[in-house]
């Protein structure tokens, strides 16, 4: 793998190279995806997901609200709120608003569908609550708690290691949600391109739960590539 020598390395600046260079790898290969290979995998991850015992047991679930380079959610969304489930949307808070130097997410509940069609869209091109609207809105801990966190993320690997955006959003708000909430449960939703063998990850990275995929298993090719 090309990455093998620094994956595992013990110095931050070669491993923050890493994910910077990894990154770079992942977006590329993401562009190459046809528009009908992404429906096709997020048909059958959504699949997956909709008849995960965590899914179905889940009260309070929190879904990434998907761009087109994601697995796209919105089949999950919908269900998830035509079952009754209470749906958390990320809302990603502009900075300087960080807690600790930390890059600061809030999970926000989406009513039903009409609210969720009526979110407005961010710098990033992410749906999420104006903040405004967010000040009015619950959050799990109204509710005790997440059950499932469906998160997004460029790399994984089946052991839930996760190469996210660069931001922290995703690993901060897991890191405190899990020291509150023991069983809270993560899950990373990956195209077949995005399953690797190895990412670089530190004690600040949350490892999740689980990935899910379309396939049995890591595309080989995609590890080494």
């Amino acid at each position: 793998m090309i990455f093998a020598n620094i994956f595992h390395s013990s110095s931050s600046q070669e491993r923050a190279a890493a994910k910077s260079q990894l990154r770079s790898q992942m977006r590329s290969k993401l562009s190459g995806m046809s528009v009908q290979e992404r429906c096709d995998q997020s048909e059958l991850i959504a699949s997956k997901v909709l008849s995960h015992p965590r899914f179905v047991r889940a009260e309070n679930v929190s879904v990434f609200l998907s761009t087109p380079s994601e697995v796209d959610t919105d089949v999950i969304v919908r269900r998830a709120l035509a079952e009754g489930k209470r749906v958390f949307v990320p809302y990603f808070q502009p900075y300087p608003e960080v807690r600790g130097g930390r890059a600061a997410m809030e999970m926000l509940l989406v009513e039903d569908v009409r609210d969720l069609e009526s979110l407005p869209v961010n710098k990033w091109g992410i749906k999420q609550p104006s903040p405004e609207d967010a000040a009015t809105r619950s959050t799990p801990r109204h509710f005790g708690g997440l059950d499932l966190v469906l998160c997004p993320g460029l790399a994984f690997t089946i052991g839930g290691d996760r190469l996210g955006k660069g931001k922290g959003y995703y690993d901060s708000y897991l890191f405190d949600a899990a020291s509150t909430q023991p069983s809270l449960y993560a899950v990373g939703l990956a195209f077949s391109q995005q399953m690797l063998t190895s990412v670089p990850v530190s004690e600040r990275d949350f490892t999740l739960h689980e990935v899910i995929h379309p396939f049995e298993s890591p595309d080989p090719a995609a590890s080494d590539s």
